[in-house]
C-alpha cells in the first residue's frame, strides 16, 4: 500500500522542496495543480496568493514568468508543474505515484496539458489526475487513453467535482481509480470498498485530518480511522502525517488485506 505526502513534507507544501523531500524519503504524493494567465502549469493551491504569499492576485491573473523574473524565490515556492516533473522523473522508484489534483476543475486546457506532460515524460502508469468534473472524463480519455484519471467520490456532493457512488456508476468505463474523500462520516464502509473492488478500480482514501476545516470526527486522531480502513482493501492514503502513516500500516501489515503488500514503501 501506498503512502501520499500530502503537498509534500518539511518545507512550504507544494514547494519544489517539500514536493522532492517526500519524494526522497520514499513517499509517493498528492500535489495541486493550476494555470496562470501566461499559460503555465503551476503547483499551487489557492486560487489567490495573498494568505500565503501577500500578493493579492489570483494564479489566473498571474504572469507567471514575471513573477519568477522578479523574485527567483518562486521557482521553488511556486513550481512549474513541468520543471518539477523533470527534477523528480528520474528519481521515482517503481511504487510512487504523483497523484495530481487540478483545482482549476473546469478548464479543459489545464488537463490536455497537464496530460500531454504525463505522456511526454512516459509516466501514464506513475502519474494520474484526479477531481476532474464527470462530464469531462469520457472526452479527456478519448484524447489521452493511457492517462489514468480519477475522480473523487465523498458520502455526499461537497463541491461540484465531489460525486457519489451513484453518480459514477455511468462512467465507471472511463475511470481508472477511486479518490475516496470522506469529509465527515458515511463513505468507508464495508458496501463502499466491496463496490470499487467489484468494479477493479483502484482506490486512494484520503485522510480524516486533511478535513479539520469540516471537522470530520477523526480529525485530530487520524490513526483512529486508518485502525477502521484497514480491514478493507485500497491502494493508497494521502496523509498529511506520511511517517507515522506508514509505520501504523507496517507494524499491522500481518493483520490486513491489501491489493499488494509489497507495495510498501
Amino acid at each position: 500500500m501506498l503512502i501520499l505526502s500530502h503537498r509534500g513534507i518539511e518545507y512550504r507544501p507544494n514547494s519544489l522542496k517539500a514536493l522532492n523531500k517526500a519524494l526522497t524519503c520514499g513517499f509517493s504524493i498528492e500535489t495541486d495543480l493550476r494555470v496562470s494567465k501566461d499559460g503555465k502549469i503551476v503547483i499551487i493551491h489557492d486560487k489567490n496568493l495573498k494568505d500565503n504569499f501577500g500578493i493579492d492576485v489570483n494564479v489566473n491573473e498571474l504572469n507567471y514568468k514575471s513573477i519568477t523574473n522578479t523574485n527567483s524565490e518562486f521557482v521553488d515556492l511556486i513550481p512549474e508543474f513541468e520543471n518539477f516533473i523533470k527534477i523528480s522523473v528520474g528519481s521515482l522508484h517503481s511504487k510512487q505515484v504523483i497523484a495530481l489534483h487540478i483545482k482549476d476543475h473546469d478548464n479543459t486546457d489545464l488537463i490536455f496539458k497537464t496530460c500531454e506532460v504525463i505522456i511526454k515524460y512516459k509516466l501514464e502508469e506513475r502519474v494520474f489526475i484526479f477531481d476532474i468534473l464527470l462530464e469531462y472524463v469520457k472526452k479527456v480519455k478519448n484524447y489521452y487513453p493511457k492517462c489514468k484519471i480519477g475522480i473523487s467520490v465523498g458520502e455526499k456532493n461537497y463541491s461540484p467535482t465531489i460525486y457519489t457512488v451513484d453518480d459514477i456508476k455511468q462512467y465507471v468505463q472511463f475511470i481508472d481509480i477511486i479518490w475516496a474523500d470522506e469529509w465527515k462520516d458515511g463513505l468507508y464502509k464495508k458496501d463502499f470498498f466491496w463496490y470499487c473492488e467489484g468494479i477493479k478500480k483502484d482506490v486512494y482514501v484520503v485522510s480524516p485530518e486533511l478535513h479539520k476545516s469540516e471537522e470530520h470526527p477523526f480529525a485530530h486522531k487520524p490513526e483512529m480511522l486508518w485502525k477502521n480502513v484497514s480491514h478493507f482493501i485500497f491502494n493508497g492514503i494521502c496523509t498529511d502525517f506520511p511517517e507515522e502513516a506508514r509505520n501504523f500500516f507496517e507494524s499491522n501489515v500481518k493483520n490486513l488485506k491489501f491489493h499488494d503488500q509489497s507495495n510498501f514503501v
